[in-house]
């Protein structure tokens, strides 16, 4: 982006944008950038902004806490059931492309 401010022309012309930073990219924000044209017969300034946009929050969700009395299944097939409904309970969204991972938890 920075590539695209250029002089051309006039007396001797020259321009500088001095050493402005980029915005973080997970706090977002603005950088205005003014260049400055060094001229014989013009000098002048220019400007333009680079903008990025912060990500959503990340949220993440975890299942409730879950305690139940083994008589309440039939055999393990259906405490394995019951597990992986479990974990369908941990889920995360928004920052940028969060991911989550829990492993491999065994019932």
């Amino acid at each position: 982006w920075l590539e695209g401010f250029t002089v051309s022309g006039g007396c001797n012309a020259t321009g500088d944008y001095g050493t402005p930073t980029a915005p973080l990219l997970c706090d977002g924000g603005t950088t205005t950038v003014t260049y400055t044209i060094t001229d014989t017969c013009e000098p002048t300034t220019i400007e333009s902004t680079f903008t990025i946009s912060a990500p959503d929050a990340v949220v993440a969700n975890a299942p409730a806490v879950m305690t139940t009395d083994a008589c309440d299944y039939a055999d393990q097939a259906a405490v394995d059931a019951a597990f992986n409904t479990w974990l369908e309970g941990f889920t995360v969204s928004g920052g940028c492309n969060a991911t989550g991972d829990y492993g491999t938890p065994t019932a």
